[in-house]
């Protein structure tokens, strides 16, 4: 795939309100069932302090922060932000549930405006949620501006398979997908399978986080290209 990099619509705010309340069932029956795997593996990745405070944009159902809390030392404190008080409605649900010993807090923001002081996290993370963005360069510069010097980000993105039969197989799924979707919202289902298939590669996300200032730049692949991680941390 060619490293471009554009902007893409964002999916609108009004179809995860819609599906808020099933947001986890049809997330699970979408990635057939290894979403919860994707998220543990990806919280493995990262490298955290003890007293660490770690961000996590885009939170949603808080899938990945409570993902996280699991191996984070438990005197972290993490923050799950997210600009759609619906999903938030569900976090709050799913943490009163958990059995989390770490602190997991909620608050309703823009990805794209982080109400907090400059170098403030040990780590920034964010699942299945960039290319959702009006503006995905200005997200990454805002992650930039709270991280501390040597501070990880970490993106969890939908990508393509590897493998030329996979990838045959997938897109005959992506074009499921809308049909699939369409009993759970009664929204515009078909922007995920479209987000999917408009996908740059993994150079032209290299490229995009390069170019706001990060280095050590690193990127996993998990189900044979389904998704990607990608690592990187910002300069001492």
């Amino acid at each position: 795939m060619q490293a471009q990099i554009g902007f893409r619509s964002p999916t609108p705010q009004s179809m995860y309100s819609e599906v808020a309340q099933r947001y986890d069932l049809l997330h699970s029956i979408l990635t057939f069932g290894l979403a919860r795997q994707w998220h543990h593996k990806a919280a493995r990745q990262l490298e955290l302090p003890p007293k660490g405070r770690i961000l996590d944009l885009a939170t949603g159902t808080a899938s990945l922060a409570l993902a996280i809390a699991t191996v984070a030392p438990q005197d972290s404190v993490i923050i799950g932000g997210d600009i759609n008080e619906q999903m938030l409605a569900v976090a709050r649900k799913r943490l009163q549930k958990s059995r989390s010993q770490t602190a997991i807090e909620l608050k309703n923001f823009s990805a794209e405006a982080l109400p907090f002081h400059d170098c403030l996290f040990d780590a920034v993370t964010m699942a299945f949620a960039l290319d959702d963005l009006k503006n995905s360069q200005v997200c990454l510069q805002e992650i930039f501006r709270v991280l501390k010097p040597d501070g990880q980000i970490l993106i969890l993105d939908l990508s393509l398979p590897d493998a030329p039969w996979m990838l045959s197989l997938y897109r005959i799924f992506l074009w499921f997908l809308p049909r699939i979707s369409h009993l759970f919202s009664e929204g515009n289902s078909s922007n995920l399978s479209e987000e999917i298939l408009a996908y740059q590669g993994r150079l032209a996300r290299e490229e995009l986080i390069k170019n706001t200032g990060f280095t050590q730049y690193q990127a996993h692949s998990l189900s044979g290209g389904l998704v990607t991680i990608h690592l990187a941390r910002k300069p001492k």
